[in-house]
């Protein structure tokens, strides 16, 4: 039996997807993303408001 790699990850801006597919497609690995429940909007990844986190809570 052959051992499977598997990378998973989760991308809010779409930066770490970029990462985590070079890394999967560089270790012949299956690729999953992680998903939220609900969606962020652009207000919650705005990192320049310190509330804006606290609204996904």
């Amino acid at each position: 039996m052959e051992n499977k790699s598997l990378v998973t990850y989760f991308s809010a801006s779409g930066v770490t997807k970029k990462v985590a597919e070079k890394l999967a497609e560089a270790a012949g690995a299956d690729l999953f993303e992680i998903k939220p429940e609900v969606a962020y909007t652009e207000a919650d990844l705005n990192w320049m408001d310190k509330k804006a986190l606290e609204k996904t809570k």
